[in-house]
C-alpha cells in the first residue's frame, strides 16, 4: 500500500493490519476511505457494433490487461493528465491484495499492493459486497472494471473480480492453538500476517467508545487461564455479531498482533461465510 494513503490507514488496526506504512506491507482488511471515493455513475451503455443499426456504435475494444506497476508508473508523472486521459474507460488490472477498503458510503474496494516507494495505491471498488468470500490478502487477482475519479489516486469503479491465484492465508483452529500453549509461538510466527482462524464463541463483549464507534471483542472456545485468543472487530460485521451466542462456530480473517504471555489478539477481523475453493490446501 503506498504511503499516500497509510497516514489514513484505520488506525493501526488498529493498524496490524494495514501495513501502516507502505507498498508491500501486509495491509488490514479494512482501511479508511481512499481520497478520490468514486462517484456512482451509470453503466455504459452495450453496444452491438452494428453499423445497419440506427444510433449503433462500434462496440467497445477489450481493455489490454496490465499491472499494478505498469498503471501506477504510467500515473506518477502526471496524475490530472493521466485522469483526464482515461477516466470512463476500461481497465482490466492484475495485481497483489494488500488489503480490503470501505469509503463511508459502504461501497468494498480491493487496496492493490505497489511498491514500496511509490506514493500511490490503487482501490478497485467491487460490485460485491463481500469480496473475501472470493479473494483475500496475499492472492494475485484480475479485475475488470473503468477508471473512476483518479486525480488524486488511481481508482478503479465498477469492477468485477474475473480471476484469483495464489495461496490463501494459513488456516488454523483455535482449540489447536490453545492445545499447542503456542501463545508466543504463533505471534512469532505469524505476526504482521492475515490468518484464517475457526472456532467455537466463548463471549462476546461490546464497547461503545467515547466518540460513538462501537467494537465487539470475541473471546474464543476454550476458555482458558492458560491461552485466551481475543478477536476484535470493527462495527461493519455489528448485526450478525449482535447475533453470535456462546458454542457458536465462527470463522474469520484477521491479522495477528503482537503476542504477550496467555494471550493472542487477532485485530481487525471479518467474518467469513463458507471457504473459497482458493483456499483449500490452507495450512492447518
Amino acid at each position: 500500500m503506498g504511503i499516500f494513503q497509510a497516514w489514513l490507514a484505520f488506525g493501526l488496526m488498529a493498524c496490524p493490519f494495514a501495513g501502516c506504512g507502505g507498498g508491500n506491507q501486509g495491509g488490514q482488511p479494512i482501511v479508511t476511505p481512499n481520497p478520490a471515493t468514486p462517484t456512482a455513475q451509470p453503466a455504459p451503455a452495450a453496444s452491438t457494433g452494428d453499423p445497419a443499426k440506427p444510433g449503433s456504435q462500434p462496440a467497445t475494444p477489450e481493455a489490454k490487461p496490465r499491472s499494478v506497476k505498469e498503471l501506477v508508473d504510467e500515473f506518477k508523472p502526471d496524475p490530472k493528465a493521466w485522469d483526464k486521459e482515461h477516466r470512463g474507460k476500461p481497465v482490466v488490472l492484475r495485481g497483489t491484495v494488500a488489503a480490503f477498503g470501505r469509503p463511508p458510503d459502504g461501497k468494498v474496494a480491493l487496496i492493490l499492493d505497489t511498491e514500496p516507494i511509490d506514493q500511490y495505491s490503487v482501490w478497485a471498488y467491487i460490485d460485491d459486497a463481500k469480496p473475501w468470500n472470493k479473494v483475500l490478502p496475499g492472492q494475485m487477482v484480475t479485475v475488470r472494471g473503468v477508471v473512476g475519479d483518479s486525480s488524486v489516486a488511481p481508482n478503479l469503479e465498477r469492477c468485477e473480480i474475473s480471476e484469483v491465484s495464489g495461496p490463501a492465508p494459513a488456516s488454523f483452529e483455535a482449540t489447536k492453538i490453545v492445545a499447542d500453549r503456542s501463545d508466543f509461538g504463533f505471534a512469532d510466527q505469524n505476526f504482521g500476517k492475515h490468518v484464517i482462524v475457526s472456532g467455537k464463541v466463548g463471549s462476546v463483549a461490546k464497547e461503545t467508545s467515547a466518540e460513538g464507534k462501537v467494537s465487539y471483542t470475541i473471546e474464543l472456545q476454550p476458555l482458558s487461564d492458560r491461552v485466551r485468543i481475543l478477536v476484535h472487530f470493527p462495527e461493519r460485521d455489528g448485526p450478525a455479531l449482535d447475533a453470535l451466542k456462546a458454542d457458536e462456530p465462527i470463522r474469520f480473517l484477521a491479522h495477528v498482533d503482537l503476542g504477550r504471555r496467555g494471550e493472542i489478539s487477532l485485530s481487525n477481523a471479518i467474518l467469513l461465510d463458507a471457504a473459497p475453493v482458493s483456499e483449500k490446501g490452507a495450512t492447518k
